[in-house]
């Protein structure tokens, strides 16, 4: 399912439907594999997540989080780690993180990293 762009309300409109639909269903999962994909910075538009709120909604409802990083990484944060040293946010929160190396770095390629766990 889609949620409206940065709308974090509708967010979690979607994943307390999710979340009843899977209880109106008798469905109750030990291990979680849903997950919420962004992007550290929106190609079309600019614009940053509020990844703090996303954090938030990822803990309570048990998904788990990809983010691009591609537009973000070398341009967002301190250093140009991108969208979660903007937000100063551990690494070890965002469970999936990807970026293609082309943008800020100039060359091809590109990396995921995420906890040996996923």
């Amino acid at each position: 399912k889609y949620f409206k762009h940065n709308d974090m309300a509708d967010l979690e409109d979607v994943l307390e439907s999710i979340r009843m639909a899977d209880a109106k269903m008798g469905q109750k999962f030990e291990l979680n594999r849903r997950f919420i994909a962004i992007e550290g910075c929106y190609t079309n538009t600019g614009e940053i997540p509020p990844l703090p709120k996303i954090i938030e909604l990822k803990e309570k409802y048990k998904y788990r989080l990809i983010m691009d990083e591609s537009i973000s990484f070398g341009t967002l944060g301190a250093t140009g780690r991108g969208c979660s040293e903007h937000f100063n946010i551990p690494i070890e929160n965002i469970d999936i993180l990807t970026s293609s190396m082309s943008n800020a770095m100039g060359t091809i390629g590109g990396f995921c990293v995420g906890s040996d766990v996923v």
